[in-house]
Order: C-alpha cells, then structure tokens, then sequence
C-alpha cells in the first residue's frame, strides 16, 4: 500500500484513523475484512451524496451560468461609483481648464489605464473625450453645432442621441424617485417647478407626468390659496378653492374644471420677475445665439447635475440598444430567481429574442426599473432586479445595474439646486432672457456675475440641423468652468455695474491662448 491508501484509511476513522492504521501492520488478517467492510459503507455513502448534491450543483450552475458570462459585472459597480463621484466629475472639467479645454497628462494617464482594463470600451462613451472621439471618425468640427466665441473654448461637449424620447424618460424616472422618496412636500414643489420653470424648457421637452393618485397621502398643513396658478397632472389651471372637508383642490382649466388631490397638484406657478437691470443688459449687448441653442449659467450643483443626467439619459439610450439587438444573441434563460417574480408579458419577453420585439423589451425593462425604484430598500431587490436585466437585455447590460444608484445621485443634485436660493435668482434670470425669445451670452453673463460670489459654470445647449444628423445625434452641450465670474467682470465692467463700451475693445485670441473673441479693458 501507497501513501494515499495508508491515509485515506486514517482519515475515514477520524481519531481512531492511526490506531487502525498500525493493526493493520501488526494483525492483518484480522484488520483487514473490518477495514474493507468500512470502506465499501463509506463508498455507498459517498455515492449517494454525490448524487444529492449533483443535483444541488446542476441547478446552481443553471442558475448561474449566464451570469458568468458576463466578466465586467464583478466590479462594475466599483468603477462606477469611482467614475461618478462627485470629487471626479467635477476634477475632471477643473483639470481641462486649466490646460486650455484639453485633458491633462495625469487625468489622460489614468483614461489609458482604465481603458486597457476594459479593451477599450469601458466608459467609451460617457465619460471618454467625445469631441476627439468623432474627430477620430472623420467628423470635422464645423459639421456640430458650435459654441458661442465669446463664452466658451470648450472643456467638455456632449451629444445627446434622442434628446425628446431619452429625456423624457429620464425625466419621469427622476419625478417617480421624487414622489417615492422621503423628501418633504416643500422639496418636492421647489424640484417640480425647477422642472417647468427651467430644466424642461432648457432642454426644449415637453413636461412628462407620472401618475400616482390612489395612494394615500396626508392633507396639506398650508393648502395653495385660491387665485394662485399651479402646474398639475392634468395641465395648468388657476385654484378656486380647497376643500378640507373631503380634501380635494378645485382648479379651474382652459378646458373646464376639475377635483384634484394634493398629489396631483405639483407646483404653485411663480411669474417671470421683470427687471430694469435686465434690459440695460441686453440694450448694450449686441450679440445674439442662435434659435436652436439655450444657455445657462450655474453653480457646482447644476453641473453635477447635469452630468449626471446625460449618463442617466445615455444609459437608457444603451437600454434601448441592448434591446433592439437581442435578436442575434444566444440566451440560457435564468430560472427561479428572475421569472419566478416576472410578469406573464416579461416571461414572453425574456424567453423571446426576436428584434421585432426591440420597443417591448425596452418597455419591460422601464418596468422593471420603476419596482427598483418604488422598492429599492428591499431585501434582494437588487439581486432580482440584476437577474432580469441580464436575462432581457443580455450579457453587456451591466452598466444598467447601478441604475437606481444614479438616480438617487442625479437626484440629491436636483434636490441641492432646487434648495439653493442663489440658483433659483440665476432661474430668474434665465427666465427674463428666455422670454425674450432670444439669449444675448455677454448681458446673461454679467447679470449672473452680480448674483453669485461661488464658482461658476455656463451651459451652452444646441440643437444640430437635421442635415447634421448622420452621426446619430440630435443636441450637444457645451461646458464651461468660470471660477468666480465676479471677479472676472470687473476687468470687463465698470464699477457701476453698468458696461460702458467707450473703454472695451475686442480682442482676439487662439485657441492655445485661452478663450477667444474676449473683451479687455483699454
């Protein structure tokens, strides 16, 4: 007997194993049938383990199969967080502007080696260098919509692929997360009317309302008043009155009147502020942008923002990519977890790869993400939510597992910007050059100058010819880092506040030097 036959006798007797082990030298005529009747219990015992637990292993590995098809998912949701924080988006347009709207060598450096982690396609699109990506293929700059010359170099530009259906999307995902979350109902107006008054019209998308009347809700501590405009479910109107005897709002509509919740009035209407300042503004500025483009100046909160809501609309333009080409993949449908809580139309769905099934699919997928979002807080919610997704949409759907993640992220920002009383003047602001019909970018920016004492960032968004659109991309927006844009007016100012053309001059400048078309002092 070898080693191994000399051990495997000493361990199937435990404690015992070497006392056996040294009669078996000493008597074995008498040790061995008792150790070969051991052995033979032992091998029938074994067996029919083996065969309990072969069955345990087929379903585990049916179970998990799929999922191991996918390599990135391991540590996706790290590199996420890393990639989104705020400490690294709001680095990343720092370090552009300091080195004249181009990245620097350090933030390049770290762009490379999370590249060859990825083989090139991790973060390609979201968080990559989009205007030197499409140079890459072919695209001469003058063919995008332009920034304006005298606000931008720029740091960052990104291009929005379906900005009316994405958007609007986006924009309902984030007003379900309002109404589900526990913000108070004071948070809730100010993030409702950021909507209409700014975002929604910045971003030229008609408002999109979620409905969630039928749940319970506490009557309101100081109702609206009658006489007072308000945005609701239904469209706007005037309140006539509340009655807190059965608690309901009459509102009076262009079409009629109706009996509304609490809940299905959204905001209080507040008027455009006029201001003679404004006008002063705007009689020296002669320069005008474009029809198509809208521009903003905010603070770090609408920048975060910002970017943040063009991941969130990128990833569900990614969403429905995934599901229009899920047709040519071959798919092992994930049992138990992910169908046993489907619903009949998702089983359909995700046991059906047919492209035509493309607008279905990606329906079923905002399904599944509106019950991640209204019970993100579940044990093992996120679990199935992943099963789902990576059985609907297939093995590269990864970057849609921290989707809820940044919804809540995008909407801490919104939450900051909508409580921020120096940004809901700059709103103002923006309102009084919007109602004009057209932004003139010098007299916006010295009237924000005036407000704001903190770092500033301008927002140029434009919307591309439909001539341009061979490359899939319906807006870009343009992005900007200020500093203090209170000390830089006032080398284009005089102290009175009021511009005074006599001492300006125009100067022009190269790309390389910094900004072009800026105005000094003489």
């Amino acid at each position: 007997m070898g080693p191994i036959h000399i051990n495997s006798i000493a361990r199937i007797y435990g404690e015992h194993g070497q006392e056996m082990v040294n009669l078996l030298f000493k008597n074995p005529a008498k040790t061995i049938p008792v150790i070969l009747r051991r052995l033979r219990q032992k091998d029938l015992e074994w067996r029919t383990a083996r065969q309990i637990l072969m069955k345990r292993w087929k379903e585990q590995n049916e179970q998990n199969y799929y999922r191991s098809l996918d390599h990135r998912s391991s540590y996706w949701r790290q590199q996420d967080k890393k990639h989104t924080s705020t400490r690294a988006l709001v680095h990343e347009i720092k370090d552009r502007a300091a080195h004249g709207g181009h990245e620097g060598k350090q933030l390049l450096h770290a762009k490379k080696e999370k590249a060859k982690e990825e083989h090139g396609s991790f973060y390609e699109v979201t968080n990559g260098n989009w205007v030197k990506k499409l140079r890459g293929r072919g695209l001469a700059l003058h063919a995008i919509a332009a920034p304006t010359k005298t606000l931008f170099t720029p740091h960052l530009s990104f291009g929005y692929k379906s900005v009316s259906s994405f958007s609007r999307d986006a924009h309902r995902l984030l007003t379900f997360a309002t109404e589900k979350g526990t913000l108070g109902p004071n948070d809730r107006e100010r993030m409702h009317r950021m909507w209409r008054d700014f975002l929604n019209p910045f971003f030229n998308v008609p408002e999109g309302r979620v409905s969630l009347i039928g749940e319970d809700e506490d009557p309101p501590e100081d109702p609206i008043p009658p006489g007072v405009p308000v945005s609701t479910l239904y469209g706007e109107g005037t309140v006539v009155e509340y009655r807190p005897q059965d608690g309901f709002y009459k509102i009076q509509f262009a079409w009629g009147k109706g009996f509304l919740r609490p809940a299905a009035v959204l905001c209080s209407i507040m008027p455009v502020e006029e201001s003679s300042v404004t006008s002063c503004y705007r009689r020296a500025d002669t320069e005008t942008l474009s029809e198509r483009s809208q521009l903003m100046f905010g603070t770090q909160s609408l920048y975060l923002f910002l970017r943040l809501h063009h991941l969130l609309v990128e990833r569900l333009a990614k969403a429905r990519s995934y599901a229009e080409g899920r047709g040519g993949e071959v798919q092992v449908v994930t049992p138990g977890l992910a169908l046993g809580t489907a619903s009949p139309v998702e089983k359909r769905l995700l046991e059906d790869t047919r492209t035509e099934y493309g607008q279905e699919r990606y329906d079923a997928y905002l399904s599944i993400l509106y019950g991640l979002v209204d019970g993100h807080n579940a044990s093992g919610e996120n679990l199935r939510y992943e099963e789902k997704v990576r059985s609907l949409l297939g093995n590269d759907s990864c970057e849609l597992y921290t989707m809820d993640k940044l919804i809540n992220h995008t909407l801490k920002h919104l939450q900051a910007m909508s409580s921020d009383e120096t940004f809901s003047q700059m709103v103002q602001v923006y309102r009084r050059h919007a109602k004009t019909g057209v932004f003139k970018p010098t007299a916006f920016r010295q009237e924000i100058a005036t407000l704001s004492y903190d770092d500033v960032y301008a927002f140029q968004f434009c919307k591309v010819k439909d001539a341009r659109r061979k490359h899939g991309y319906e807006a870009i927006i343009h992005m900007e880092y200020f500093g203090l844009l209170s000390e830089m007016e006032e080398i284009h100012m005089g102290y009175n506040g009021v511009m005074n053309d006599a001492t300006m001059v125009d100067v022009d400048y190269d790309r390389d030097g910094g900004s072009s078309n800026k105005r000094q002092r003489r």
